[in-house]
C-alpha cells in the first residue's frame, strides 16, 4: 500500500500529506503510561511490563480543519496516543466516527485533499471533491 500511495502523491506534484496539514489544529499533552496489572500472558511488548513507565503524547485534534479555523466547524475529532519505547515509537491513532466512510486505503490522500484549499487560490474549492 505504501509504494502505491507514493505512486499516487508523484502524479500529483501539489500533494502534501505531512500530520501538520491533515491535522493542523492540535493541542496536545505529555505524560507517562504505567501499567497497573501483569498483562504477560497476552503481549510480549517490552513497554507493557508491569511497573514500566513510558513516555507518552497525547494529541488531540481537528482532522480538515486549517489554521485560523472555527474550532465549531462541524468536523471529525481526532486524538492518538505516541508510546516513546525502547522498541520505537508505538501509535494508537482514532476518529470519532461510528462508521469509517472508505474501504478502499488508496482513496485515501484523495479525501483529505478534497476538503483543503485550492494550492493555486488558497480559496476553498468545491471541484477538488471530484479530483
Amino acid at each position: 500500500m505504501t509504494s502505491t500511495i507514493a505512486q499516487q502523491s508523484e502524479k500529483k506534484p501539489s500533494i502534501y500529506m505531512g500530520r501538520g496539514v491533515v491535522h493542523a489544529k492540535a493541542a496536545g499533552a505529555w505524560g507517562e503510561f504505567e501499567v497497573t496489572h501483569d498483562i504477560s500472558d497476552i503481549t510480549s511488548a517490552k513497554f507493557l511490563v508491569m511497573g514500566k513507565k513510558t513516555k507518552v503524547l497525547a494529541p488531540i485534534s481537528t482532522v480538515a480543519g486549517e489554521k485560523g479555523s472555527s474550532d465549531t466547524v462541524r468536523d471529525i475529532r481526532g486524538w492518538a496516543f505516541k508510546h516513546f519505547t525502547e522498541e520505537g515509537n508505538q501509535d494508537f491513532v482514532f476518529n470519532d466516527l461510528p462508521v469509517f466512510f472508505i474501504r478502499d486505503q488508496i482513496k485515501f490522500p484523495s479525501l483529505n485533499r478534497s476538503h483543503k484549499r485550492h494550492p493555486q487560490t488558497n480559496v476553498s474549492d468545491a471541484t477538488m471533491f471530484w479530483e
